[in-house]
């Protein structure tokens, strides 16, 4: 005969559960901040090395390949900055009231523990799976915007 598990270990995987989904939001926060600081740095590149490197006898092959490294890492910036995947950070007070507290007969709490930690863990893989394409695209901006400063340095010693 099995033993009935204990309450508390549901509380405790809730508790976990949102602990996780709440530091998974402040990540994804965070990337947002960084990528706006990427995009200004970028801009901030471009205006001076660019408007320094693009005076007379400029090399114009060079500096073309230099804004196209601005296009591309801005580009995946806007990807990052703008993306309309379905983020999962809260529970929908109305869903927990029809479907635990107000249901015949109403869930006792370790159950709505239960069931809220399962959907916690379902929404944290379905959000690292749309976080993942953002910090690959944040990695290649970076990559990218490092290229953009070689190419600008390199214009400007050729001048």
């Amino acid at each position: 005969m099995s033993e009935q598990p204990d309450p508390l270990g549901y509380e405790l995987a809730y508790q976990e559960g949102l602990r996780g989904i709440t530091q998974q939001q402040a990540v994804l926060d965070s990337l947002h901040r960084r990528a706006g600081t990427v995009l200004a740095v970028a801009a901030l590149v471009t205006s001076f090395l660019g408007g320094a490197a693009l005076g007379r006898d400029a090399p114009a092959g060079l500096a073309w390949v230099a804004i196209l490294f601005f296009v591309a890492a801005a580009g995946l910036i806007v990807r990052v900055l703008t993306s309309r995947d379905q983020w999962y950070f809260r529970s929908d007070p109305e869903v927990i009231i029809r479907s635990y507290v107000e249901d015949d007969p109403p869930a006792p709490l370790w159950a709505m523990h239960k069931q809220l930690a399962e959907h916690l863990a379902h929404d944290f893989t379905a959000n690292q799976d749309n976080m993942k394409p953002l910090f690959q695209a944040f990695l290649w901006a970076n990559l990218v915007l490092a290229g953009e400063v070689v190419v600008w340095l390199i214009v400007l010693m050729r001048r």
